[in-house]
């Protein structure tokens, strides 16, 4: 049996992160794609649990639902930017995160400075607004490791007859100035030759 991460120790990183970068108290927002996700609705338990015993100055919000849509939640970060004057931190933790960035995108560069984005993924959009600046921190774990990792682990299992097995992957968290380093995955570098062929 493989048992899949709870969350936890990314949604904590995701807390800190906002936490420790945000220039002054404020309001953070955490952004889910339904709390009907075992694992997204653990891991926002996660990041109040955190932000609640390291960062009481904060005010956590309601938790805000992008039902996995980059255009609900365009919709809500920019209604929170118009309604929202101490929006300090925005934790994405599902999809929609070029929703987001598109929203971010459309604001002076002050005011992006001013609130802390840290998201769950690495994959285009992610990379393309981590090298903007306009996210903070990205969490997420080596998927390009985990298909060959769980494969050995299923013939381990299958050669000793185990009925379970552990399989662990570490947390990686990538900034701006870390995105450079990190290989892209084949199928990242495939859009990207395609994007480029087709300017």
């Amino acid at each position: 049996m493989w048992e899949p991460t709870t969350g936890r120790p990314a949604a904590r990183t995701a807390a800190w992160f906002i936490s420790q970068t945000s220039g002054r108290p404020g309001k953070v927002f955490p952004l889910i794609g339904s709390n009907r996700y075992q694992f997204q609705d653990i891991s926002d338990a996660s990041f109040r649990s955190y932000m609640r015993e390291h960062a009481p100055e904060f005010h956590v919000s309601e938790t805000l639902l992008t039902h996995e849509a980059p255009e609900n939640a365009y919709a809500i970060v920019r209604r929170l930017i118009a309604e929202e004057p101490e929006l300090r931190g925005i934790s994405v933790n599902g999809g929609g995160i070029s929703g987001v960035l598109r929203a971010m995108r459309e604001l002076a560069v002050e005011q992006q400075c001013k609130i802390r984005l840290v998201c769950r993924d690495i994959g285009p959009e992610a990379r393309k607004g981590l090298s903007e600046g306009l996210i903070t921190a990205s969490l997420c774990h080596p998927v390009d490791r985990m298909p060959e990792e769980l494969i050995n682990v299923m013939l381990r299992m299958s050669a000793r007859a185990m009925a379970m097995a552990r399989c662990d992957f570490p947390l990686r968290a990538t900034n701006q100035h870390a995105i450079g380093q990190m290989p892209l995955r084949a199928s990242h570098r495939r859009a990207a030759a395609n994007k480029k062929e087709r300017k």
